[in-house]
């Protein structure tokens, strides 16, 4: 199955255009090369690290929505990414629900996945199970992003951040020194580069950090992509 990866929030700043950076990587160090597209973005961060690969579009233009639409439910090996601004949210969703995209989607044997950054807040949680109850049929991965905040452990134990998590479906993305996510955040050459060089416009003194951090994401990611990736194939032999 070829994934096609939603990356969303409901806040801004939640770390969205980074995570789906990472993810882009993954596929870049995996030999794929990965269609991404940056969803009413102001800066268009993606489409200077990328500028072969990122396609902007604006939700509110009725061509770029079926630009985008076609592009994730057309069969073809190359993996999709989305970056979807947190303003654009509900718009996707309810052109996603409009479309029937999920089951548009897996009859391409393209398999949607929405990774979905939640505030450290039990609203978010709440909003987050929502969300995935909205979209039904697409595979949903909670994402904590540790840079937002701990999570407290009276919303570990609720209902919703239990239903989110169930079967694993959830990576943590570390915190990191202020200094150092910076670094990251400025980087004009692709995290990939910097795992297979880590002296790449990198002082010395941050290089071991920013590698951890990277292997633990891209870890926790492989992991979830690929559980995700061997459900979806014992699906499609079964049915």
């Amino acid at each position: 199955m070829t994934p096609a990866v939603i990356v969303a929030s409901s806040r801004p700043h939640s770390g969205k255009t980074l995570l789906a950076r990472v993810l882009a990587e993954n596929f870049i160090l995996g030999g794929k090369r990965p269609l991404i597209y940056d969803i009413d973005a102001g800066d268009r961060g993606l489409s200077r690290l990328y500028p072969n690969e990122v396609l902007p579009l604006e939700l509110a233009r009725v061509p770029d929505q079926m630009a985008l639409f076609d592009a994730l439910v057309s069969a073809g090996p190359r993996p999709r990414i989305v970056d979807l601004a947190n303003r654009s949210l509900q718009k996707f969703v309810d052109l996603s629900l409009e479309c029937d995209f999920c089951a548009e989607a897996r009859a391409s044997a393209i398999e949607p996945i929405v990774f979905f950054i939640a505030a450290p807040e039990q609203e978010a949680f709440e909003e987050a199970l929502v969300l995935r109850q909205r979209l039904g049929a697409c595979r949903f991965v909670l994402v904590e992003n540790r840079q937002l905040g701990d999570i407290r452990a009276a919303i570990r134990q609720s209902g919703e951040y239990r239903a989110l998590t169930e079967n694993g479906a959830r990576i943590v993305m570390p915190a990191l020194d202020h200094a150092l996510m910076e670094v990251v955040d400025e980087w004009d050459v692709g995290l990939g580069a910097f795992m297979r060089d880590p002296t790449l416009k990198v002082p010395l003194e941050m290089r071991d950090d920013i590698r951890s951090w990277l292997v633990k994401v891209l870890t926790d990611i492989y992991r979830v992509l690929d559980a995700i990736d061997r459900s979806a194939n014992l699906n499609l032999a079964r049915g």
